[in-house]
């Protein structure tokens, strides 16, 4: 075919041309789809396509959309063809190439599935992930290796806060510890733990978001006037009594109302908030230094971080949490599924981690996939719609879908 980097529109007229009739509108009250997904059908067929103009997360998620459209057909489909059009990146086809392959090889229902790129036929093949040609993972192992101990100063700033929404986060990729209240991040100290940096989030270019806002309140209230402070060990107490401030709006004023899926996490890495899935209920794997483990979706590609692994037994999961405040329950839940997918598959198959996995007990081969969010209103029908939707996308995937309770 001539037309190469197919959009939205190319698409469209390919369809029309093989006498379908496709259409790309949005859909809220019952399929939960985007205007963004071109579909129609062919027979027993179901076709979904979208073009290189939409982002490539966008088509990545296609193929659980396709798979939540066929099984919203009562079983009248068999099949799913797949038209994505070609990106201009060669590094972004790559991922949305590898990372397609990967969510077709974990269909568990029987689904036939086909996949073009600009209109001609082009079956994808996942990669190794054992190439690493970045060496992206053997640095992670090598740092996921190495004992790390929170500095004597970050320690006494923790015991001076004295407030059980402060915690020290770990990074694979950075080098510096995070200091998070509730999950949100208001302070970071070298690794060595000789100086630290107070900041809640970034000047926006007209005007601070809310969280900055909030953090800029507390610090007048506090007499404070620096909006970024660096600090050492002799500002200890004003910088503890300026976070104590924080998590006390973190709990139960204004900030309460921000980054809620942040907040979420946090109290799971914590253990503070359970997830009990059908196998009971799952601790985290990093309890004293919580991090987000990093994965990727293709060899080449760059790092997706899982908002939680946890374990049961010697059993690894990977959680995806979703919050209403942050995300649609919706289309947006259902995309969580592709995110777990692509963790899971990436743990089970990048064998130079498993190392590590099989020092902390655990089965990397294993590997399961949870999305998790707050138990959705038993008396909403639409609410408990899109509860029986993500179930049975879900287990299309070999996904569990859990409600968590108590969150707040």
């Amino acid at each position: 075919m001539e037309n190469i980097f197919m959009n939205q529109e190319s698409i469209i007229s390919l369809l029309k041309s093989l006498g379908l009739a496709p259409i790309a509108e949005q859909d809220i009250s019952q399929l939960m789809i985007s205007e963004k997904v071109i579909r129609c059908e062919a027979g027993d067929t179901l076709i979904a396509g979208m073009g290189s103009d939409k982002g490539k997360d966008d088509q990545i998620h296609l193929v659980v959309d396709a798979v939540h459209l066929c099984l919203q057909s009562n079983g009248e489909k068999k099949s799913i063809k797949l038209i994505f059009g070609r990106r201009n990146n060669s590094n972004e086809q790559a991922e949305v190439e590898n990372a397609v392959a990967l969510m077709i090889e974990s269909i568990k229902i029987p689904l036939k599935i086909e996949t073009e790129v600009d209109g001609e036929k082009r079956g994808f093949k996942s990669e190794s992930f054992d190439e690493d040609p970045k060496g992206k993972i053997k640095r992670w192992m090598q740092y996921l290796s190495r004992e790390t101990k929170i500095p004597e100063f970050a320690k006494d700033l923790e015991n001076a806060i004295h407030d059980d929404l402060f915690k020290w986060y770990r990074s694979v990729t950075g080098k510096y510890w995070s200091g998070r209240v509730g999950g949100l991040e208001v302070c970071t100290m070298d690794l060595a733990g000789q100086k630290g940096n107070l900041k809640v989030g970034n000047p926006g270019k007209n005007d601070d978001g809310p969280t900055r806002k909030v953090f800029l309140d507390i610090l007048k209230k506090e007499n404070f006037t620096d909006a970024e402070m660096t600090f050492s060990h002799p500002q200890l107490d004003k910088v503890a009594s300026i976070i104590r401030a924080i998590a006390e709006s973190r709990r139960n004023a204004a900030l309460n109302e921000f980054q809620r899926e942040h907040l979420l996490e946090s109290r799971v890495l914590s253990g503070k908030v359970e997830i009990v899935s059908k196998e009971g209920i799952m601790k985290p794997v990093f309890e004293d230094q919580p991090f987000q483990f990093p994965t990727l979706w293709a060899p080449s590609a760059k790092p997706r971080f899982v908002d939680a692994l946890m374990r049961l037994g010697n059993i690894p999961y990977v959680v995806e949490l979703k919050e209403p405040a942050g995300t649609k329950p919706g289309q947006g839940y259902r995309h969580a599924i592709t995110q777990v997918v692509l963790y899971r598959e990436f743990v089970r198959r990048a064998k130079m981690l498993h190392p590590w996995f099989r020092k902390k007990g655990l089965v990397p081969d294993k590997c399961r996939a949870v999305v998790a969010f707050p138990e959705l209103s038993k008396g909403d029908k639409k609410q408990q719609m899109l509860l029986r939707q993500h179930e049975m996308v879900g287990n299309a995937f070999g996904v569990e879908i859990v409600e968590i309770k108590g969150f707040k």
